[in-house]
């Protein structure tokens, strides 16, 4: 595992979520000493802890670890669609629904 990505996109994920290291420290039952060494890279985190952080998080264990590269959560989705689909024509929230519905294959 880097440790530089794993801190970096912890240290991220925070400021963009808006929670503090040791907001996420109590949510994980982590000490917040513990949470700043892996903000800093100089901790290693175990896959206990880093699946502790990312349901903290709500996103996936890849992510944090630099292997997937979208954050993959729900309420992240939602919002891209909340923030997004005001911009869309009525087809393409229909293609949306169908989507959402049937999956890649479509209504044919």
């Amino acid at each position: 595992m880097k440790d530089d990505i794993f801190a970096r996109k912890l240290r991220n994920l925070l400021k963009e979520k808006g929670i503090s290291q040791r907001e996420l420290a109590r949510r994980t039952e982590i000490t917040a000493a513990t949470i700043c060494r892996y903000c800093n890279g100089s901790k290693t985190p175990g896959s206990k802890a880093i699946i502790k952080i990312a349901e903290a998080l709500d996103v996936g264990t890849d992510y944090l670890l630099g292997t997937d590269t979208k954050i993959s959560s729900y309420s992240d989705a939602m919002t891209a669609v909340r923030t997004n689909a005001m911009k869309w024509t009525k087809e393409q929230k229909m293609r949306l629904i169908e989507a959402l519905i049937y999956g890649n294959e479509g209504t044919e």
